[in-house]
């Protein structure tokens, strides 16, 4: 037999919680209190933690709507945020989500080719300091590339 802590041996829901999935839409209930419990007419309970409750079950979800229009002094609902995908619940997984749409949107909008970008044209190189001179000197336009390319011509016409 195992022992259990008193709080949880009576209460059975507590450890079989129901299975949400990552893709699942939960109703977003927030109450006024950071920490609070509520106990539904069957005699479960909604714990308020941090202020937030999720559930996905639809008679938590019409009760609490309900207590909600009876004028419920602690519980009320987001207007803007009813529901949330389940994996949004973790900040970090949420945070993630945002930059990668963000990063996917900037890919697209950079090979987008109605995205007019302007023209540059890249002029004769003027030293601003010694460490352009050499590209200077040698008429290149001062990129790795260029030196790379001006080096293998010097070492070619040593070689014959």
């Amino acid at each position: 037999m195992t022992t259990l802590p008193t709080n949880l041996a009576n209460k059975p829901d507590k450890l079989a919680p129901s299975v949400v999935a990552p893709t699942d839409i939960l109703h977003v209930f927030k109450s006024s209190m950071r920490y609070m419990n509520f106990v539904f007419s069957n005699g479960m309970i909604a714990e308020f933690i941090n202020h937030v409750y999720y559930t996905k079950r639809e008679d938590q979800i019409a009760e609490l709507n309900r207590e909600i229009a009876f004028g419920h002094p602690q519980i009320h609902v987001d207007p803007n945020a009813l529901t949330i995908v389940a994996e949004d619940r973790d900040p970090v997984v949420s945070l993630r989500k945002k930059i990668r749409d963000e990063l996917i949107a900037d890919g697209w909008a950079k090979i987008n080719p109605d995205n007019d970008m302007g023209k540059s044209e890249q002029g004769k190189l003027t030293p601003a300091s010694t460490t352009s001179i050499a590209a200077v000197s040698a008429n290149g336009d001062g990129t790795a590339g260029h030196k790379l390319a001006v080096l293998a011509a010097e070492l070619a016409s040593k070689a014959k």
